[in-house]
């Protein structure tokens, strides 16, 4: 699909290191939050997705903040390409990725950087991910006996990126939006022979905006309540990205088309609006696989940055 690349830079340090953080009418003590990511890195790029401007940001260090006012909103991956753009400008190594509500450690760069030199293959790491509690506290994402581990996909959130990686295979899809971006780029980055590496060490807290925990046959499920339109988004990317991976990832589609079923099943167990959320399923997952048998230029096309 693509040509195979080796990264092959530094490890991040706050001096190589930009982070985006997008947002959308966030809550709770959001200058709190963001104090944690401004320290470790050279550059904060706030992207206003809901139409605020940089008023919300007083307290914070203006000199090392970079607010980008998008017009409309976009959706979350256009939003988070303008960040990336940015990071570029300012000839960052890495650009960190984060949601609003996401609550780093101290040392999640720091970390990363470890996680990083402890990898063997490290001049083929596109992606850094940390391992991250659930809101909970009652889970872990990834086993944390490693300090280092090979991730098939990564979450948006707590990303770290390498800039060299996504100018040469571009950056995330807008056309999906908000839903599936985070999937999408890490199977693209796996096809350019790049690799997704997390640490072992628990570095942020984060949970998947909506997402509640509930008992399931005595396991720890995540049900989302999500409104249909974006069941709709999350199965058609998904559908989108089964069909157009079928080759190069077998294991991740027949993963995938797993948690596809679980996922619905999850909806008529403990989610309101079941018939509606089931007919956007159903319905965003014919219009994925039609739009990737008919390769719909409106959902392959990437975004370069500029």
């Amino acid at each position: 699909m693509f040509q195979v690349l080796k990264a092959d830079i530094e490890a991040p340090s706050h001096e190589n290191t930009s982070a985006v953080v997008v947002l959308f009418h966030p809550e709770g003590d959001l200058l709190g939050r963001l104090k944690r990511v401004l320290s470790q890195v050279s550059r904060l790029i706030v992207v206003s997705n809901d139409g605020q401007g940089p008023q919300r940001l007083v307290g914070l260090d203006a000199a090392l903040i970079t607010h980008v006012q998008a017009k409309s909103n976009l959706g979350l991956a256009a939003a988070l390409n303008q960040g990336l753009s940015e990071a570029a400008k300012n000839a960052s190594t890495w650009c960190l990725l984060l949601d609003q509500d996401t609550v780093v450690d101290s040392d999640l760069v720091a970390g990363l950087a470890e996680t990083f030199r402890s990898c063997p293959t490290s001049d083929s790491i596109g992606l850094l991910a940390p391992n991250y509690r659930s809101l909970g506290g009652r889970r872990l994402a990834y086993p944390s006996s490693c300090p280092w581990q090979l991730l098939e996909t990564a979450v948006t959130s707590g990303s770290l990126v390498a800039i060299s990686a996504v100018e040469q295979i571009g950056g995330m899809r807008d056309a999906f939006f908000i839903e599936g971006i985070d999937i999408e780029f890490s199977l693209r980055l796996r096809a350019a022979g790049l690799q997704l590496v997390a640490s072992g060490r628990p570095l942020m807290t984060h949970g998947a905006g909506m997402a509640e925990e509930r008992r399931l046959l005595g396991r720890i499920v995540l049900v989302g309540h999500h409104p249909p339109w974006r069941c709709f988004l999350q199965f058609r990317n998904l559908a989108w990205m089964l069909w157009r991976y079928r080759r190069e990832e077998p294991q991740w589609v027949r993963s995938s088309l797993g948690s596809m079923c679980k996922r619905f099943c999850l909806v008529f167990l403990f989610e309101q609006q079941r018939l509606r959320k089931a007919w956007a399923m159903l319905h965003g997952t014919i219009v994925g696989f039609v739009q990737a048998m008919q390769k719909d230029k409106t959902a392959i096309e990437l975004p370069i940055l500029k």
